[in-house]
C-alpha cells in the first residue's frame, strides 16, 4: 500500500507548475509569492493557538508560555475534576473523567501537530494557484471575525464569573 503524501509536496509540485507555466524558454524566472494574505489569514490563528502551546516562528515565547499554562490549567481541573468524581460519584465516573483528559490532551496535541501545517500548506496552494483569491478573502475575514466572536464570548463568560 502507498503511503500518503504530504501537501508539502503538493505545494512544491504547483510551485514547480507555476514556474514552468510563466517562465521563458531561455530565461527562467522565479515566482514570487505574495504571502501577506496567507500571513494576514495565519497571523491570529498562530496567535490564539500560542496559548495551547503551539510556539511557531513569530509566536515563540507566547507558545512557550502558553504551553505550561495550558498543561497547568488541565491538570488543576482534571486533577480537581477526577477527585470530586471518585469520592462523590465513585469510580466509573472517575474513569470517564479520565478518559475525557486523554481525548482533551490528544485533541490538543493532534490540533498542533496536524491541522495547523495541513491549514498552512493548503493557504499556501490557494497562493500559489492564484485563481483563489476570493477564497483567501473570505478565509481571511472568517479568522478575523472569528478571533473578535472568541474573544467577545470569553470576556462575556467572565464578566458573569465576577
Amino acid at each position: 500500500m502507498a503511503e500518503k503524501s504530504r501537501l508539502g509536496t503538493i505545494v512544491r509540485y504547483f510551485r514547480s507548475l507555476k514556474k514552468m507555466a510563466f517562465s521563458d524558454r531561455n530565461a527562467p524566472r522565479t515566482v514570487v509569492l505574495n504571502r501577506e494574505i496567507v500571513d494576514k489569514i495565519l497571523r491570529p490563528v498562530h496567535l490564539m493557538t500560542a496559548f495551547i502551546g503551539h510556539r511557531n516562528k513569530h509566536h515563540r515565547k507566547l507558545g512557550t508560555f502558553g504551553l505550561v499554562l495550558w498543561i497547568c490549567n488541565l491538570v488543576c481541573h482534571f486533577s480537581l475534576d477526577f477527585y470530586e468524581a471518585a469520592h462523590i460519584f465513585g469510580w466509573a465516573w472517575a474513569t470517564a473523567i479520565g478518559l475525557f483528559f486523554v481525548s482533551f490532551s490528544s485533541g490538543t496535541y493532534v490540533l498542533i501537530r496536524d491541522t495547523l501545517p495541513w491549514l498552512e500548506d493548503g493557504l499556501e496552494i490557494l497562493n500559489v494557484d492564484g485563481n483563489f483569491s476570493e477564497t483567501l478573502e473570505k478565509a481571511r475575514t472568517i479568522t478575523t471575525v472569528s478571533i473578535y466572536k472568541i474573544d467577545l464570548f470569553i470576556s462575556i463568560c467572565i464578566s458573569d464569573i465576577l
